[in-house]
């Protein structure tokens, strides 16, 4: 697929940056038929990743029958859960080690773990994912998805946004550094779900309290800092924060 850089900088050509990708489909295919062949952590955090996201559902025939034509050029079997359960311990004992460096925040390998068996029962077409609703939108607001720039906030902190998207596609809670209209500084910690624009123009992040499950809109020209912990959540809320929006 043909698809735009995301690139929010002044020096932007006129037309975008643009480069050849692997569609959603292909790239899951790819990732399960890795994970088959070398059981290795990365392959097992991407593979659950990616079966998290909203998109998944719809693109399951297409994975099926991409990861079945893999396989039948490699000549190797469509990969099920037994087929991994010799590998656990290798892939807990490099876990860290593989991952730690890479990630703004490890999570623990059960958590990953833990969901392949629901993984190999959607793939086979035994278990639907249950899908969730957004968070109900205001009037006029418009979602702003992850294939979408961001208009430059020098208030902001690099890669913050980046963090919370993190945060949300892991299911990781988010403890916000926020100041209000009236200029007090507070933290905030939440499960990120959504971006959106306002009929004002302002840059929305939707995410719900911690300790009290109420929805909150944070502007994100107020948000000035954001650490990802290390506590997990179940979604209540559908979380586009990661979605391509295509």
């Amino acid at each position: 697929m043909r698809r735009e850089v995301i690139h929010p900088y002044s020096d932007r050509p006129t037309d975008g940056i643009h480069a050849l990708t692997y569609d959603f489909p292909e790239v899951f295919a790819e990732k399960t038929r890795a994970l088959a062949e070398r059981t290795r952590p990365r392959d097992l955090y991407d593979i659950i990743n990616l079966y998290r996201r909203p998109e998944a559902q719809a693109a399951r025939e297409d994975i099926r029958a991409t990861l079945t034509e893999k396989c039948a050029f490699k000549n190797i079997s469509v990969p099920r859960l037994d087929d991994l359960l010799p590998f656990r311990e290798d892939v807990a004992a490099t876990w860290v080690q593989m991952l730690d460096h890479q990630l703004p925040q490890l999570l623990s390998f059960e958590t990953f773990w833990e969901e392949l068996p629901n993984f190999f029962r959607w793939l086979e077409v035994k278990l639907e994912i249950q899908a969730t609703a957004p968070v109900r939108a205001r009037v006029g607001e418009v979602p702003i998805y992850a294939s979408q720039s961001l208009p430059r906030m020098p208030s902001i902190p690099v890669n913050t946004m980046g963090r919370i998207r993190f945060a949300a596609a892991n299911r990781l809670l988010v403890d916000l550094d926020y100041e209000t209209l009236q200029g007090r500084r507070s933290s905030r910690l939440i499960e990120p779900y959504s971006l959106r624009r306002s009929s004002e123009g302002n840059v929305l992040l939707y995410g719900t309290r911690d300790d009290n499950g109420q929805v909150r809109a944070y502007r994100v020209d107020r948000i000035r800092g954001a650490t990802v912990t290390d506590r997990t959540f179940i979604p209540r809320y559908m979380i586009e924060l990661t979605m391509s929006g295509r």
